[in-house]
C-alpha cells in the first residue's frame, strides 16, 4: 500500500478481456479512493507484477492468452502475499473447486452492482489494514490489538515499567494479564534478569516453602535446603498470579517482603534479602476480600497504589480480527499449515459473548484450524463449534484433547525451566524429548 496524504491506499491490479468492464470497474474502485491499474491480457499483468508491487489483483477466468487459473497460479508461486479476487460471468463449480484448492475464496459474479464492488474489495482487503494496525505498536510489549483499551494498556505499561513499587494488575480470567507483566518486565531495567512467574492457586499446603525456600531438616522430607521463587527471582521480577488465593500467614509474609527487602526461610532465623519487583494478578475483587478478612488490609493498600486493570473481550471486539490473525500465524508457523480464515467468520466470531476471555478465543481458533476443511476456516465452521459451546456440550475426543493439552504444556515448561534455572542439557535429560521438539514445544507456549 503507497502513502497519500499520510494513509495507506491500496493498489490493485485489474485484469479482464472486456475493455467495457475494465474501464467501470477502474472507474468505481478509483473514485473510492483506491489506486487501480489495469491491463486487458493476463501476459502484461504478469509483467506489471515483476515491476509493481500490488495489494490484490482481480482477474477474469476465461482470457485468450493465458487463463485466469494460469494466472492466479503464477501470482501464488511469486507473489504470494498479494490476495486475488475472481471476477467471473461464469460461475462454474468445478471451476469454484479448482479455485478453492489454489487458496481463492474470493469471488464477483458478473453482472454486479457498484455497491457489490466495494464492498468485496474492502472485504478482500480488510486483513491487510488489520495486519497493519497490528505492526504499529506492539513492539517490545507484545499486546495485541488495536481497540483503545489496548493502546491505554501500552502507555500505562511504559509508565510503569521502571517504578519500584509493586504492582496489582486486576482483570477477568484469560484477559492477558501475565502478557501485562511480561510487558513490564521487557521495558524495565530488569529486563536483563529473571523473570518469575508463579500461580499462587497451586502452592497449596507448600506456598511457605515453594515461595521462601526452606532449610535442611526444616520439615518431614526436607533433605536438602532449597531455594524459594523470591530467591531465585533476585535482580529481576516475580510475578504472583491468583495472589488472592494465598492464606494470611503467607501473606503476612508478602508485605514484609515487599516493605523490608527480606524472607523469612523456613527453618533459618536469619532472614535473607532479596532485591527484585513483585508484580501481582487478581481475577478476584480483592477489596470485598478484605472486608470478608480474607486479604489483608494492609497488603492490599501495599499492592493498590499502582494498578493496571484489563478488560474482558467482548468490551473489546475490534481486538478479535487481529488477535485470531496472530493466533493462526503462530499455528501456521508450528504445524507448518497454512490455515485462513473468511471474512464472514470474523464476524461471527466478533458476534460471540467469550466467556473465556483471550484464552477461550485461543483455543477456539486452535480448534477451527485443526477442523478445516482445505485449511478455510468459513462461517459454518464457526457456528458448529460456537453452538457447542454456547451448549456446554463436550468438543470431539481429538478438539478437546488438543484444547487440554495447550494448558498442560505450557505449566509443565514453565516448571521445567523454573527447576533447571533455564539449563538446556538438564531441560533435555528430564523431557526427554529431542532439542527441536524442545524448541518447537517452548516457541508454541511463548516461552524462552
Amino acid at each position: 500500500m503507497r502513502k497519500n496524504n499520510n494513509k495507506k491506499v491500496a493498489e490493485i491490479l485489474i485484469v479482464d478481456d472486456e475493455l467495457d468492464m475494465l474501464d467501470s470497474t477502474e472507474k468505481i474502485l478509483t473514485n473510492t479512493g483506491y489506486r487501480v491499474s489495469k491491463t486487458l491480457k493476463a501476459t502484461d499483468a504478469i509483467r506489471m507484477l515483476a515491476k509493481e508491487s500490488y495489494d490484490l489483483v482481480i482477474t477474469d477466468i476465461v482470457m485468450p492468452d493465458i487463463d485466469g487459473i494460469s494466472l492466479i497460479q503464477h501470482i501464488k508461486n511469486n507473489h504470494p502475499d498479494v490476495e486475488i479476487m475472481v471476477m467471473t460471468a461464469y460461475p462454474d463449480e468445478s471451476r469454484i473447486d479448482e479455485l478453492e484448492n489454489l487458496g481463492v475464496h474470493y469471488y464477483i459474479f458478473k453482472p454486479f452492482h457498484k455497491s457489490q464492488l466495494i464492498y468485496s474489495v474492502h472485504g478482500v482487503l480488510h486483513f491487510n489494514r488489520i495486519k497493519e494496525l497490528y505492526a504499529l505498536d506492539t513492539g517490545q510489549i507484545g499486546l495485541i490489538g488495536i481497540s483503545s483499551h489496548i493502546r491505554s494498556l501500552r502507555e500505562q505499561i511504559k509508565m510503569y515499567a521502571n517504578i519500584s513499587s509493586p504492582l496489582l494488575i486486576s482483570g477477568p480470567t484469560g484477559t492477558g494479564k501475565e502478557l501485562v507483566a511480561r510487558g513490564v518486565h521487557s521495558l524495565s531495567d530488569r529486563e536483563n534478569n529473571a523473570f518469575i512467574p508463579v500461580n499462587c492457586a497451586t502452592l497449596g499446603t507448600l506456598a511457605d516453602s515453594e515461595l521462601f525456600g526452606h532449610k535442611s531438616g526444616a520439615f518431614t522430607d526436607a533433605r536438602y535446603s532449597s531455594l524459594g521463587y523470591f530467591q531465585v527471582a533476585d535482580k529481576g521480577i516475580l510475578f504472583l498470579d491468583e495472589v488472592g488465593e494465598l492464606g494470611l500467614d503467607i501473606q503476612a509474609k508478602l508485605l514484609r517482603a515487599i516493605d523490608f527487602g527480606e524472607v523469612s526461610v523456613v527453618g533459618d532465623p536469619k532472614p535473607v534479602k532479596v532485591d527484585l519487583r513483585i508484580i501481582c494478578a487478581t481475577n478476584r475483587a480483592l477489596k470485598d476480600m478484605v472486608q470478608n478478612g480474607k486479604f489483608r488490609e494492609d497488603l492490599y493498600y501495599r499492592l493498590c497504589g499502582t494498578q493496571i486493570t484489563t478488560a474482558s473481550l467482548n468490551a473489546r471486539i475490534d481486538d478479535i480480527p487481529p488477535l485470531v490473525y496472530n493466533f493462526l500465524n503462530s499455528l501456521n508457523e508450528v504445524k507448518k499449515m497454512n490455515c485462513k480464515i473468511t471474512l464472514k467468520a470474523i464476524e461471527y466470531l466478533q458476534q460471540y459473548s467469550w466467556p473465556g476471555n483471550v484464552r477461550e478465543l485461543k483455543y477456539t481458533v486452535t480448534t477451527l484450524a485443526e477442523m478445516a476443511k482445505k485449511h478455510v476456516i468459513d462461517y459454518d465452521d464457526v457456528v458448529k463449534v460456537l453452538d457447542i459451546q454456547q451448549q456446554n456440550m463436550p468438543l470431539p475426543y481429538k478438539e478437546a484433547k488438543n484444547l487440554n493439552m495447550v494448558d498442560f504444556d505450557k505449566e509443565y515448561f514453565t516448571a521445567l525451566l523454573s527447576l533447571t534455572k533455564g539449563k538446556l542439557s538438564k531441560c533435555l535429560e528430564i523431557s526427554k524429548l529431542h532439542k527441536k521438539n524442545f524448541y518447537e514445544k517452548l516457541k508454541s507456549c511463548g516461552l524462552k
